[in-house]
């Protein structure tokens, strides 16, 4: 198929009722579509930055209970010669758990706070794709 570019004034775009009629309309419609293709790499942009902000969501996500550990809390209330008072910890209120951050490189679970929002940005990108 031979591929050439012309500029007839009476190109249908997207119905015949988008047919330009004079050269401002002609102007108007190829800059309708820049603006188009500009308004879709920009969601590409967006998507990548929403892409990457889930991620670190993700690896924060992260909890590891720690076994055969008891709370200092626990073994202070225990002890008949401590005082009554009240213990910070560098590890906070729940001494048990601890929080691992990593990079995760495998497969994230389905979560609808990640995945509707990614396939509503699928949807609009791939419908103005078509459009283009």
């Amino acid at each position: 198929m031979q591929m050439v570019f012309f500029s007839s004034y009476a190109t249908t775009l997207y119905s015949s009722q988008w047919t330009p009629h004079n050269t401002g309309q002609y102007a108007g419609t190829c800059i309708f579509l820049v603006i188009l293709a500009a308004f879709l790499r920009t969601l590409f942009a967006v998507k990548h930055f929403m892409e990457k902000r889930w991620l670190d969501e993700a690896s924060n996500r992260r909890y590891i209970v720690v076994a055969g550990r008891s709370p200092e809390a626990e073994r202070i209330s225990e002890d008949s010669d401590a005082k009554t008072g009240t213990l910070l910890t560098k590890r906070g209120v729940e001494e048990t758990v601890r929080v691992v951050t990593r990079k995760v490189r495998d497969v994230q679970p389905w979560r609808f706070s990640v995945d509707v929002p990614r396939a509503a940005a699928v949807t609009v990108m791939v419908g103005i794709g078509y459009l283009l």
